[in-house]
């Protein structure tokens, strides 16, 4: 037979037993300390759609969890027609992984588009020098929205 518990009746057992549950923490996104080293203007103005291919891609980074840990997933996407063209993964956050996307988004498209915007929330990883420099060589325009809001 099944008895259904509030959890003020649970927590109060516990307490009678000298006991306490044992709860998982809420994961947290780590911040850094500091905003970055270069932000860009958001030419985009939430407006990605640019009528074709590879006029504007946008970009960003997820945590997933595994079972050794935390993956960080960095994927390109293509405005016009929403499809990942391009993604890297790895054990940590760094500017690397989106510089591998890039260059599997370039793969998939056979060549590097002329006039392409690169839109991208201010992590820290897309607000580096190194990415800077990168897009420079690359002819990539970088285009940065508010934190949290690609």
């Amino acid at each position: 037979m099944v008895s259904l518990v509030g959890k003020k009746t649970v927590a109060a057992s516990l307490r009678r037993q000298g006991l306490r549950a044992v709860s998982s923490r809420m994961f947290r996104h780590p911040r850094s300390k500091d905003v970055g080293e270069c932000v860009y203007e958001d030419s985009c103005n939430r407006q990605w759609d640019k009528g074709s291919l590879d006029k504007v891609w946008i970009t960003d980074f997820t945590y997933l969890r595994s079972g050794q840990g935390w993956v960080y997933l960095v994927a390109v996407r293509d405005a016009h027609t929403k499809r990942v063209i391009g993604y890297a993964m790895g054990v940590s956050q760094v500017t690397d992984l989106v510089r591998q996307a890039l260059n599997m988004a370039y793969t998939c498209r056979g060549r590097k588009p002329a006039g392409l915007v690169l839109h991208a929330d201010r992590g820290c990883q897309f607000t580096s020098r190194e990415l800077g420099e990168y897009a420079k060589k690359a002819g990539l325009t970088l285009s940065m929205g508010r934190t949290g809001v690609c």
